[in-house]
């Protein structure tokens, strides 16, 4: 399942990074355009990261529609977020699963 292949993705970055709880992500972004996943996972996908303790409960979270190029503006974005000081961290997750 597309859901799972991202929450692993996440986990895996948001432990990679090593980040205190003090500077958990507080935006969570997903590239996706898999027909199966018409209506976007981040507000699940957050959620599920702060309950595990690896993102801000309440982070923002949204999905980017953006076709081949999704990750691309989706870190283009994030970074704009960041630049802004609208937010502290953020996760990016692109995923894709046009056949299985």
């Amino acid at each position: 399942e597309l859901r799972g292949l991202m929450l692993e993705a996440a986990r895996q970055a948001c432990c990679s990074a090593a980040v205190g709880a003090s500077c958990l992500p507080d935006l969570v972004i997903v590239a996706s355009t898999t027909p199966t996943d018409l209506f976007g996972d981040a507000p699940s996908i957050a959620s599920s990261l702060a309950t595990e303790g690896l993102a801000v409960a309440g982070a923002a979270a949204f999905d980017m529609r953006a076709g081949c190029n999704g990750f691309l503006v989706a870190m283009v974005t994030a970074a704009k977020f960041l630049e802004s000081g609208a937010h502290r961290k953020a996760v990016v997750i692109g995923a894709e699963a046009f056949s299985q």
